[in-house]
């Protein structure tokens, strides 16, 4: 709801009621609803298509960024093993 009395500079001023706040919060649980399934869907596409390489990291179960790392200093150490 929009209040225009005693607005600062012509400015309307929100006036929060409790029906106001309980559907801003079904709006932010519904949106982290859709956005779990749609996340849920892209990466069981990703992975039944094969569209990821293994070096993938970011949008992958059992990956992040500590294992990414660990791929790398592997790699490096490999590396510097054969020069």
């Amino acid at each position: 709801m929009l209040n225009n009395g005693g607005s600062h500079h012509g400015r309307p001023q929100a006036t929060h009621t409790a029906q106001t706040s309980r559907l801003f919060g079904l709006l932010v649980s519904s949106c982290k609803i859709m956005e779990s399934l749609i996340r849920d869907s892209l990466v069981e596409f990703t992975e039944s298509n094969n569209i990821l390489t293994k070096h993938q990291h970011g949008f992958m179960q059992h990956h992040s960024c500590l294992t990414n790392l660990l791929e790398a200093l592997k790699a490096w150490a490999e590396a510097l093993d054969r020069d």
